[in-house]
Protein backbone atom coordinates (compact mmCIF):
# COMPACT_ATOMS: atom_id res chain seq x y z
CA UNK A 1 0.00 0.00 0.00
CA UNK A 2 1.14 3.58 -0.58
CA UNK A 3 1.40 6.17 1.74
CA UNK A 4 -1.87 7.93 0.86
CA UNK A 5 -3.52 4.84 1.10
CA UNK A 6 -2.31 4.52 4.97
CA UNK A 7 -3.12 7.88 5.49
CA UNK A 8 -6.69 7.17 4.53
CA UNK A 9 -7.15 4.51 6.16
CA UNK A 10 -6.51 6.46 9.62
CA UNK A 11 -8.27 9.03 8.85
CA UNK A 12 -11.46 6.79 8.52
CA UNK A 13 -10.41 5.54 11.67
CA UNK A 14 -10.04 8.54 13.54
CA UNK A 15 -13.31 9.05 12.26
CA UNK A 16 -14.89 5.52 13.51
CA UNK A 17 -13.26 6.45 16.87
CA UNK A 18 -14.70 9.96 17.27
CA UNK A 19 -18.23 8.47 15.90
CA UNK A 20 -18.35 5.45 18.67
CA UNK A 21 -17.37 8.33 21.24
CA UNK A 22 -20.16 10.84 20.32
CA UNK A 23 -22.32 8.22 20.44
CA UNK A 24 -21.44 6.42 23.52
CA UNK A 25 -21.77 10.34 25.56
CA UNK A 26 -25.22 11.00 23.11
CA UNK A 27 -27.07 7.89 23.57
CA UNK A 28 -28.13 7.65 27.25
CA UNK A 29 -30.10 11.10 26.78
CA UNK A 30 -31.94 9.57 23.90
CA UNK A 31 -33.70 6.78 26.16
CA UNK A 32 -36.77 6.39 27.69
CA UNK A 33 -36.50 8.01 31.16
CA UNK A 34 -38.69 5.83 33.35
CA UNK A 35 -40.22 7.00 36.51
CA UNK A 36 -42.46 5.54 39.77
CA UNK A 37 -46.33 7.08 39.31
CA UNK A 38 -48.02 7.54 42.64
CA UNK A 39 -50.90 6.90 40.74
CA UNK A 40 -52.27 3.60 40.81
CA UNK A 41 -51.80 1.32 37.28
CA UNK A 42 -55.93 2.37 36.10
CA UNK A 43 -55.15 6.03 37.28
CA UNK A 44 -52.15 6.04 35.30
CA UNK A 45 -53.42 5.34 32.05
CA UNK A 46 -56.15 7.60 32.81
CA UNK A 47 -53.97 10.58 33.55
CA UNK A 48 -51.70 9.96 30.23
CA UNK A 49 -54.74 9.53 28.19
CA UNK A 50 -56.26 12.93 29.56
CA UNK A 51 -52.96 14.91 29.10
CA UNK A 52 -52.22 12.87 25.43
CA UNK A 53 -55.74 14.04 24.15
CA UNK A 54 -54.92 17.53 25.15
CA UNK A 55 -51.82 17.61 23.20
CA UNK A 56 -52.67 19.06 19.72
CA UNK A 57 -50.81 17.29 17.36
CA UNK A 58 -50.85 13.94 19.14
CA UNK A 59 -52.48 11.47 17.06
CA UNK A 60 -55.17 9.29 19.39
CA UNK A 61 -57.48 6.50 18.24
Amino acid sequence: MNKSAVHAAGWVLAGMLLMGIIVWLTLPSLMLVKHKSNRSYDGTVAALNEALKQKQDWRGQ
